[in-house]
């Protein structure tokens, strides 16, 4: 069995790639059609994202007095998604050891930025919202690509490939 290549990892990461932006798109696409007063796919939009995120209005940025499908915190993810698709990692394919490190270094800061202001410690604000969200959807969409990398080293094709 042949490990992938950069070469053939390339059609992976720019289709990976396409689906985060196309996802993003959805994201800003609610408000650009409300605004629009298109309201009947706009309300369908928020209506998907309304199972992945609370949409809160005051905590999610907004375009022309709409709020985003989805907040701070799951913008950031999603532009993560996509920053993680175009940007190699190399401490992915360290070990199995750094990848657990560096799932707990991404959700440290978003962890902390959900308790603290529960403890009374410290306001979240949307800036860090937005960022803790994103250094976990950057890390996020790494190990995914990781992930559907190994599978497809490992899927049933790759042997009949190798004969």
């Amino acid at each position: 069995m042949t490990p992938a290549t950069d070469t053939n990892f390339l059609p992976l990461r720019s289709l990976t790639c396409m689906v985060w932006v196309l996802l993003y798109v959805l994201v800003l696409g609610a408000p650009i059609l409300a605004a629009q007063e298109y309201f009947a796919p706009s309300t369908f939009i928020y209506l998907v994202f309304s199972g992945v995120c609370h949409q809160i209005p005051e905590r999610s940025f907004a375009f022309a007095g709409f709020p985003f499908a989805v907040c701070h915190r799951c913008s950031g993810i999603y532009l993560g998604f996509i920053a993680g698709s175009l940007i190699k990692n190399p401490f992915i394919y360290r070990s199995r050891g750094i990848r657990r490190s560096l799932i707990l270094a991404s959700i440290a800061p978003l962890v902390l930025d959900v308790s603290l202001p529960f403890a009374g410690i410290a306001e979240s604000t949307p800036l860090s919202r937005f960022l803790t969200g994103l250094l976990f959807g950057t890390m996020l969409s790494s190990l995914f690509l990781h992930g559907v990398r190994e599978l497809l080293d490992k899927a049933p094709f790759q042997r009949l490939n190798s004969n």
